[in-house]
């Protein structure tokens, strides 16, 4: 029996390249965007815009793709974006100065912005950081809360310089005006302090029993209500004292939020899954209306409708409650989790701005419906690259769509919707399509690359989780959960339609296909053996006995091994007796990535840790572990075909790539990328390796020099191609030839003589003699050149 060869190619570009750097940021879904779990919003009533900014998980950007979206009011469509120096923590508007304040949630400034020009005019500098901002509008001022003293700096709004400080005992971050006596009510904690706004000196301090996170003002009785806890206190603002303080919402429940309706005539207040309908004299409770646990509890009150607008954040709705009969009358769609609302009183329109699904939406508080959903930020979750077409596409698993990218002119180019939670996205069909799973619509969308459009959406009976592309058979393999056990389904990728499924002993929790035996491995995670189906017959071959995987795993044909990773342990598999060769394990960290260095054959394994991490690289030929790389985190590697570099991602919050020799296997560069890198991916035509940045709603785009004598759009094939492989007399030659490329490949000895007319997939060469052969490809026809040259060695 022969073994499997190493193989060489003929020439191989090994000078060390220049170095790397970042070449551009692409944000998802296009240029407008930036913004990764909003959860502010302003509205600017001059110029009918809303300004959404985020918090980005409350990770510290410091700078770092910070961004402030603005949207148009009337067309409900992005028109700017703005760069903030850092994280935003709240905003104000200011309408006789048409300004908008955005205060940094990491440092003391604030950030002044100009409403008509959407352009930041100046940043200021604070002594503290600010906790909440409150526009004064009969003084034109700007009143700043901060909780490391309690204190809160008040600014000219017309000349943005600082007038004056006023200490308190409050922590103020909430702000409520009685413009009839010029007082501003301030509050947070259990105490409430009262400014008079036209000298800014406090003029008395109230005690309540809980502290305050929500105030309502009645002008036709000058009274201010606090809310908090259990409690709704009652302010008379003419006399600043308590006149009433009752306990509204049963035991274990707190209240949220408070607004009074039409006329003052009732006060609605917001616990987890009530909303209390009160009477606003006596405090006493008129109506109860259920609305259903879902964070956050607040609310939005539209006085020309008379209506209540709820978000429900656990379930993606908006609830809509009509003030005459205190009941639901509707309930609306919106995004994932919706955390703030901003009310355009001109317009009578509420817009939601929805954290987890990176998108606002606009409701028509005429109509009770959605006028508009607006994409303003992207939470990517995968992405694959057709060389076919050279263009990259990223699936966004929260607001449904799949990005494209162009590789050659280095954009977002088309955004197509799939359907929410797309994720497991790959290359298929030759790379003429690109297949996504959508678990929740059990179904799998067919891409067409030429198109850029879903062609099909293929269901499946069950829950789609892995996707694996085999070209050998053009099928799309996904593994499905479906009721606690597992299913494999096959799908044809020509008519696009399922025309086997397998039943597994487990559900899927990866996939690995054996290219020379014709197999497919499934893990199974914890809960059982990886097993094996034969894709010829599309029938179980039973189990690897003592091997789990989980997340990824890799398959290396020049050698006929896989390679299954299950928490801290790595099988390798021998692919033709599916017997564990043996077992890695670095004690700690989870595998979630691998890749093959073929020119050299070795495996690079990045075991991920909270805060460290080990890239571990084996010899593909004898299994043993060559070096142990410590960085201080790893988590994602990818191999450089023309460099011949790995490039590791370590997904933290201010991320970093790490570029690896692998002549000697040591660390050359460190780029730093957007926020937890979580996945790399190779453009060999542009020499372009692409970081998604899952906190950051971005790909950074990494750019190498090529090596001397190579340009852009000359890359040798030989280098960028997987390498033909020889197994027990069978030369296996990938299928990964370009439009434009020769269909003949020859097989050719030592002198040159043309010995076997090769094509792709599996070719017997056991009748041939021990020795040095070489792969050639025909030339194209506008070209006399070969277009590659690889050396095999066939040994007993």
């Amino acid at each position: 029996m022969r073994i499997a060869s190493v193989l060489l190619a003929v020439c191989c570009w090994l000078s060390a390249a220049s170095g790397q750097w970042l070449e551009k940021v692409l944000y998802l879904p296009d240029s407008l965007s930036g913004v990764t779990l909003p959860c502010f919003a302003v509205h600017n009533s001059v110029n009918n815009k809303v300004y959404v900014t985020g918090k980005y998980g409350m990770y510290n950007r410091a700078g770092r793709d910070c961004w402030i979206v603005v949207l148009d009011g009337a067309t409900n469509q992005r028109i700017a974006r703005i760069a903030v120096p850092s994280e935003v923590g709240s905003l104000a508007y200011n309408a006789t100065e048409n300004k908008i304040y955005a205060a940094s949630f990491v440092d003391s400034s604030v950030t002044v912005i100009d409403g008509s020009a959407d352009t930041v005019l100046h940043r200021l500098w604070l002594r503290h950081n600010v906790i909440g901002m409150y526009w004064e509008r009969t003084m034109d001022k700007l009143y700043c809360g901060h909780l490391s003293d309690s204190s809160i700096t008040v600014l000219d709004a017309e000349a943005d310089t600082v007038t004056s400080t006023i200490r308190t005992t409050c922590r103020p971050s909430l702000f409520q005006a009685s413009p009839e006596f010029g007082k501003l009510y301030c509050g947070r904690s259990r105490n409430l302090a009262i400014v008079d706004y036209t000298a800014d000196t406090v003029i008395g301090t109230l005690n309540f029993a809980s502290s305050t996170v929500a105030m309502s003002y009645d002008s036709a009785r000058q009274r201010v209500f606090c809310v908090g806890g259990r409690w709704v206190n009652v302010v008379d603002a003419v006399g600043d004292s308590v006149i009433i303080a009752s306990q509204v919402a049963p035991v274990n429940h707190g209240i949220y939020d408070v607004e009074l309706g039409a006329q003052g005539a009732k006060l609605y207040c917001k616990s987890e899954d009530t909303v209390f309908v009160l009477d606003p004299v006596t405090i006493g409770r008129t109506a109860v209306i259920k609305t259903g646990s879902g964070s956050p509890e607040i609310m939005c009150y539209d006085p020309r409708v008379d209506r209540l607008f709820l978000p429900d954040g656990n379930h993606g709705r908006i609830r809509v409650i009509d003030c005459v009969t205190d009941s639901v009358v509707t309930v609306l769609d919106a995004g994932v989790y919706p955390t703030a609302l901003c009310f355009d009183s001109i317009a009578s329109k509420v817009y939601c701005v929805n954290n987890w699904s990176d998108d606002v939406t606009v409701v028509d508080c005429v109509g009770d419906s959605v006028a508009a959903t607006v994409a303003v930020g992207s939470h990517p979750s995968s992405l694959c690259y057709s060389r076919t077409f050279g263009k990259l596409y990223c699936a966004d698993s929260t607001n449904g769509l799949v990005s494209v990218m162009s590789g050659q002119e280095n954009r977002v180019v088309k955004n197509i919707w799939a359907g929410y939670g797309v994720t497991g996205i790959c290359v298929g069909d030759s790379g003429a399509k690109v297949y996504c799973l959508v678990p929740s619509d059990s179904i799998i969308a067919a891409i067409d690359c030429a198109t850029d459009s879903v062609v099909a959406r293929i269901r499946v009976d069950s829950v789609p989780a892995f996707i694996s592309y085999v070209p050998e058979r053009n099928r799309i393999y996904c593994g499905s959960e479906r009721g606690g056990q597992g299913t494999l389904a096959a799908i044809d990728c020509a008519t696009d339609s399922v025309v086997a499924t397998v039943d597994l002993v487990s559900p899927a929790s990866a996939l690995c296909y054996n290219s020379v035996e014709d197999k497919m491995y499934c893990g199974a995670g914890q809960s059982a053996n990886v097993e094996v189906i034969s894709c010829a017959g599309d029938t179980s071959l039973g189990l690897v006995s003592g091997a789990r995987c989980r997340y990824t795993s890799l398959y290396n044909a020049g050698f006929n091994k896989a390679y299954l990773p299950y928490q801290y342990w790595l099988y390798i598999v021998d692919g033709e007796a599916d017997t564990v060769r043996t077992v890695k394990s670095s004690q700690g960290g989870n595998i979630y990535s691998m890749c093959l260095n073929p020119l050299q054959q070795k495996i690079y394994v990045p075991f991920s840790y909270d805060s460290a991490g080990r890239l571990m690289v084996i010899d593909a030929a004898t299994d043993s572990v060559l070096k142990d790389v410590s960085p201080e985190s790893c988590y994602a590697v990818c191999y450089d075909s023309i460099n011949n570099t790995v490039y590791m991602s370590d997904n933290f919050d201010f991320g970093t790539v790490r570029v690896i020799n692998c002549v000697n296997d040591v660390v050359t560069d460190w780029i730093p990328v957007g926020l937890r890198p979580t996945a790399l991916e190779w453009n060999p035509d542009q020499n372009r390796m692409y970081v998604l940045n899952s906190w950051s709603g971005s790909i950074s785009v990494l750019r190498d020099s090529f090596p001397p004598g190579i340009g852009a759009g000359t890359v040798p094939p030989a280098r960028s191609k997987p390498l033909a492989s020889i197994v027990r007399g069978v030369l296996f030659l990938p299928d990964d030839r370009r439009p434009g490329t020769g269909d003949r490949t020859a097989l050719l000895d030592i002198a040159g003589r043309e010995v076997l007319d090769l094509r792709p997939g599996a070719n017997d060469v056991r009748s041939l003699a021990p020795g040095v052969y070489f792969v050639r490809e025909e030339p194209q026809a506008v070209n006399s050149k070969p277009q590659a040259v690889r050396k095999v060695i066939i040994t007993e």
